[in-house]
């Protein structure tokens, strides 16, 4: 598996306008596309389930600027879609994903470094979460 970051100016018929950016941290930024949620901007290729997870780890990363409801109602989603399990279980296949995610990064030194600092704002989001989504899913 890999996870490689999909460059704004490689997105085909794509306008400035089509983007916005997003602070990451303090030391770099991200631009995410503005109705393409599911493809832009990450890449996981390699693996059998690889459009799957291109799609979870983008919906994902284009909830980072928005409300804490919007992120709680989409993780009540993928726990409501994932095999009947505890949040404790929920959430350490998500950290373990995590960290899958963090050893298969490509790309140049800088594009690895966004990566990670994407990554890195996720685990940081979705733990921040526990609670209010356990306290959503009755749990």
């Amino acid at each position: 598996m890999h996870v490689i970051w999909k460059r704004p100016d490689g997105f085909i018929g794509a306008k400035p306008s089509d983007y916005y950016v997003f602070a990451i941290g303090d030391t770099c930024n991200i631009w995410l596309h503005r109705t393409n949620n599911d493809w832009y901007p990450l890449q996981i290729s390699g693996g059998w389930s690889e459009a799957d997870m291109t799609q979870k780890i983008n919906n994902l990363v284009n909830l980072l600027p928005k409300s804490d409801s919007e992120f709680i109602s989409f993780l009540e989603k993928m726990y409501n879609d994932s095999p009947p399990e505890s949040l404790d279980a929920f959430y350490e296949g998500l950290d373990s994903w995590f960290k899958d995610l963090k050893m298969a990064l490509k790309g140049d030194k800088w594009e690895q470094e966004i990566l990670q600092l994407v990554i890195d704002e996720l685990e940081g989001r979705v733990k921040s979460l526990r609670d209010p989504l356990g306290n959503k899913i009755g749990i």
